[in-house]
């Protein structure tokens, strides 16, 4: 039983980690944004005593819907990817939510760039409500992800446009923020929940 309980874990890692792989890079893909983050994530290529180069930001992003079919018939998520660039360097952001096959139940799983800080996780917080602490689960070329059972309140935040922060540190304990905007977010529900 354990086994099972390990392998469905890992079968499910592995189809979210598709999910978002489809979401980033198909054409239904969502609008890319900039947003001046707090901090900068400290770049490999240049020395900690460089000055930053300035967030641009150039678009609105926006929630939308991508879907794949599966055995059991088209398996849909709505998600949003935010780019913050800084000179050369994109930095991707990204949150897709789905309805869980075996509990039909909404999940968020989140990605976040390299360079964060592993044990101190990401805070997610919708609107004004209290933000929650959520353990990062792996990392990968993409980023590092964290899942997060997302609850009907904070679904009815997002609908209501309340846009959803994310809080990390780096690897040198600088706090940065990042916001995906609520914008599309109920229309894209609606389409993946069939509500």
């Amino acid at each position: 039983m354990l086994l099972m309980t390990k392998n469905a874990h890992h079968a499910r890692r592995i189809a979210w980690g598709a999910a978002l792989c489809c979401l980033t890079l198909s054409s239904l893909a969502v609008a890319q944004t900039t947003q001046q983050p707090k901090t900068a994530l400290p770049s490999a290529e240049k020395p900690a005593t460089q000055q930053q180069v300035p967030f641009s930001q150039p678009s609105p992003s926006q929630w939308a819907v991508g879907c794949t079919n599966t055995e059991s018939g088209l398996d849909c998520r709505a998600g949003q990817t935010v780019v913050y660039q800084q000179g050369q360097r994109r930095i991707e952001v990204s949150a897709v939510l789905r309805m869980l096959p075996d509990t039909n139940k909404p999940n968020l799983l989140l990605l976040l760039p390299l360079g964060v800080s592993l044990p101190k996780g990401v805070t997610i917080q919708f609107g004004q409500s209290q933000a929650k602490a959520i353990a990062f689960q792996s990392c990968n070329l993409k980023g590092c992800m964290a899942e997060y059972p997302i609850t009907n309140a904070e679904i009815a935040s997002l609908q209501k446009g309340a846009n959803m922060t994310l809080s990390v540190q780096t690897a040198q304990d600088a706090p940065i923020k990042f916001t995906l905007p609520a914008a599309g977010f109920a229309a894209a529900y609606a389409k993946v929940t069939g509500k």
